[in-house]
């Protein structure tokens, strides 16, 4: 069961039906109502993004990916979920000048590896990741922003600045996770079905039964 960790984005209910259309058992919560001891009912995880700033949503946040990193879960935090994720593994933040907003490109790398190209990616948010630290990977790149994605090395814990539930080629990357947290068979149609196909420690998860942020 992969848990939707709902922080209020106005794309919360795009990210959720990308989700349930790939075949992917999900609950989807607000942090409020998750208690920590819950954290171990789920195999994997997704942040979303968010819509105003919440002390409850960001301690829940962090409960989360130190329970995936502690578990070897698969999390994919996107926007506002990617940011938690840098700060939690010692990364920082900066306010932008102004706030991003719309599609824009994104270049995947690094040169000849398995995703290398550029995909179309929906931008909104007002901060952006200003440093990765050591242990961190930059996975890709736009003129707007340093970090569009990220991997935090030695887990299978993965962020995006933007948001892949609204356009095509984030839904591919969606998809590319959804079959590396649970076992799905690869896919080499894309760009993004190479993204997440890096080493990583500890057990797997296993296949379920059945405006600016």
């Amino acid at each position: 069961m992969l848990l939707l960790l709902d922080n209020g984005s106005a794309y919360s209910d795009e990210l959720e039906s990308r989700l349930s259309s790939l075949g992917c058992a999900l609950e989807r919560l607000a942090p409020r109502r998750l208690g920590a001891s819950d954290l171990g009912s789920y195999s994997a995880f997704v942040l979303s993004g968010r819509s105003a700033p919440d002390r409850a949503a960001n301690v829940a946040n962090a409960r989360a990916v130190a329970h995936a990193r502690a578990a070897g879960a698969p999390l994919l935090g996107v926007c506002y979920g990617a940011e938690v994720l840098a700060l939690c593994c010692g990364g920082t933040l900066r306010r932008m000048a102004s706030p991003r907003r719309g599609m824009r490109t994104v270049r995947l790398g690094p040169p000849g590896g398995p995703c290398a190209g550029e995909i179309e990616a929906y931008e909104s948010h007002a901060y952006e990741i200003a440093r990765l630290p050591g242990g961190m990977e930059c996975l890709a790149s736009s003129d707007e922003c340093a970090v569009e994605a990220l991997h935090a090395a030695g887990t299978r814990m993965y962020g995006t600045q933007f948001h892949p539930e609204m356009s095509s080629d984030g839904a591919a990357l969606l998809g590319a996770f959804v079959r590396m947290a649970f076992g799905g068979p690869a896919e080499r149609g894309h760009l993004c079905d190479g993204i997440f196909e890096r080493p990583a420690r500890g057990r797997g998860a296993k296949r379920p039964g059945g405006r600016a942020d």
